[in-house]
C-alpha cells in the first residue's frame, strides 16, 4: 500500500465496480470547485482516492466524484493509495467505499453494493457480505431474498457448505446405524431476522440463539430506516443562489459532525430544490 500521483489517463474506470447510483448537482459543482482551486502540484482534496492494482492495471474503487471533478478542472494527475490485489479485493473495496467519509451513501447506494456483493460472491453468509458492504445484516438478508429466491446453499468461513434454509431439525433419537437428520435443538415458526434462516439453538443459559449466525432470539436487529417522503416546500429563486453559495460548507460541516441518514435525506431534497432552482434561473 502506497500513496502517490497517478495519472488519471492510467486509471481504469470500470462502473461494475462503483456502488454510487448518484449525487446531486450542488456536490459536483462543489467539488469541480474545489478541484480547480489551488495548484496543481497540491491535492485539494482531504484524503486520496482509492486504486487496488491487479496485474498492473488500476481500478478505481473509490474516488469517482473527485476524479470527475479533477478531469473536468483540467487536472491530469490525482493523489492516490495504491494497494495491490486482485479482482476480489477490487470488488470488496468498492462495495465498503463511503461507509464512513465523503458524501454520506443513500439508501438506494447501500442496495446496490449489497447487490453487486452478492452477484460476486452469491454463497457468502450474510455476516460476511453485511460485513463487506458496511451495512446491517438484515438489509443482506432481504436483497439476498428478493434477488436470490432462489438459492439454497451457502458457504461458511470455514469453507463449509451449509443450506441457506435449513430443514425442521427432528428430536427422535437416532440409532447406532443412522445419524441424525439435522441439527439438534429447537424451530421456532419464524426466520432470524438477521440471516434469514429458520433454525434456533437453545443454550445452556435459557436463550435461544440462531443456529448460523448467532443472533439471540428477542434481540432486535439494527437495520436500515424505510425510505420516507420529504415534502420541501418552494423555494424563492434568489434566495437560492444565496444558499447555493454556501450550502455545500454546510453539509460537509455537518456530515464531518456525523448526521443521520433521516438528516440526510432532507438535506438531499433541500439540495435536489436548490439545485432545479438555480438551474431554471
Amino acid at each position: 500500500m502506497a500513496q502517490k500521483w497517478v495519472s488519471i489517463e492510467k486509471i481504469t474506470f470500470d462502473s461494475k465496480y462503483q456502488a454510487r447510483r448518484s449525487v446531486t448537482d450542488d456536490v459536483q459543482t462543489e467539488y469541480q470547485a474545489i478541484a480547480e482551486s489551488g495548484k496543481e502540484s497540491g491535492w485539494p482534496f482531504k484524503a486520496p482516492i482509492e486504486i487496488v492494482s491487479v496485474a498492473g492495471v488500476l481500478y478505481l474503487t473509490d474516488g469517482w466524484q473527485r476524479c470527475g471533478a479533477c478531469l473536468k478542472a483540467g487536472r491530469s494527475k490525482v493523489w492516490a493509495e495504491v494497494i495491490e490485489g486482485d479482482l476480489d479485493m477490487v470488488m470488496a473495496r468498492a462495495c465498503g467505499a463511503n461507509a464512513d467519509h465523503g458524501v454520506r451513501r443513500t439508501d438506494d447506494d447501500k442496495r446496490n453494493a449489497v447487490r453487486m456483493a452478492l452477484a460476486q460472491w452469491p454463497k457468502k453468509p450474510a455476516v460476511e457480505i453485511a460485513e463487506i458492504c458496511r451495512v446491517s445484516q438484515a438489509l443482506v438478508g432481504k436483497i439476498r431474498k428478493e434477488e436470490h429466491p432462489e438459492q439454497t446453499t451457502i458457504t461458511r468461513r470455514d469453507g463449509a457448505e451449509a443450506p441457506a434454509k435449513l430443514k425442521e431439525p427432528t428430536h427422535t433419537a437416532p440409532t447406532e446405524d443412522e445419524a441424525p437428520e439435522g441439527p439438534r435443538g429447537q424451530t421456532k415458526n419464524e426466520r432470524c431476522p438477521a440471516c434469514d434462516v429458520d433454525w434456533w439453538l437453545t443454550t445452556d443459559a435459557g436463550h435461544d440463539k440462531c443456529g448460523q449466525c448467532g443472533h439471540v432470539h428477542g434481540e432486535t436487529v439494527a437495520d436500515d430506516e424505510p425510505e420516507e417522503e420529504v415534502e420541501v416546500v418552494a423555494i424563492d429563486p434568489d434566495a437560492a443562489k444565496k444558499l447555493a453559495k454556501t450550502w455545500g460548507q454546510f453539509l460537509r460541516a455537518v456530515d464531518a459532525a456525523g448526521i443521520n441518514d433521516r438528516l440526510k435525506r432532507w438535506t438531499d431534497a433541500i439540495s435536489r430544490e436548490v439545485a432545479k432552482v438555480t438551474r431554471a434561473t
